[in-house]
């Protein structure tokens, strides 16, 4: 108990290191990572389709965006599934890492492949979150409309974008 505690406070600590870093060490590092990563298991894909979680957090006519620390545009808050945990567990623990916010809910909405970089099953949720946001290495959350995030869209997230375009569609079709 003493040990995990212990291992907790070290964990705290590192992140709040983290977060007193300024945005461009976290953006230049958060650039490396991802496209070291990305190429390394482009070439030597270990585990073969990879499984990802995504997450729609709405408020008003908003949606919960992260501007990508690596340039590469707008994406939803979610990340991959680490080996043997669960994808409700991934998503809450995606959440947290990326924005602060705390998972209330969620539901799943559909499932998609993806071949971007590597092969990767994604599933999206929507759901509610409370807390307060934070940035994170990966990026800023901020709140955008549809429009907004389309315009500079993270391609793997393009999928997700297509349809909440096709719920807001048939949502006036029907107001």
């Amino acid at each position: 108990m003493e040990r995990t505690l212990r291992r907790g406070l070290i964990a705290h600590r590192l992140l709040d290191m983290w977060i007193s870093l300024s945005r461009e060490a976290k953006r230049l590092t958060f650039l490396v990572w991802s496209r070291t990563a990305a190429f390394m298991y482009g070439l030597f894909p270990f585990w073969g389709r990879l499984q990802g979680v995504m997450i729609v957090l709405q408020k008003d006519a908003r949606f919960l965006a992260i501007e990508r620390n690596d340039n590469l545009g707008f994406g939803l808050p979610g990340g991959f599934v680490n080996r043997g945990e669960d994808l409700i567990a991934a998503l809450k623990r995606e959440v947290y890492e990326e924005t602060g916010l705390s998972l209330l809910s969620c539901q799943e909405l559909f499932r998609f492949d993806s071949d971007y970089r590597f092969p990767t099953t994604t599933v999206v949720y929507r759901g509610e979150a409370q807390g307060v946001l934070r940035e994170s290495w990966e990026g800023q959350p901020v709140w955008l409309t549809l429009e907004e995030i389309e315009a500079k869209t993270y391609p793997p997230i393009k999928p997700a974008i297509e349809y909440l375009w096709q719920v807001a569609r048939e949502s006036s079709k029907t107001s």
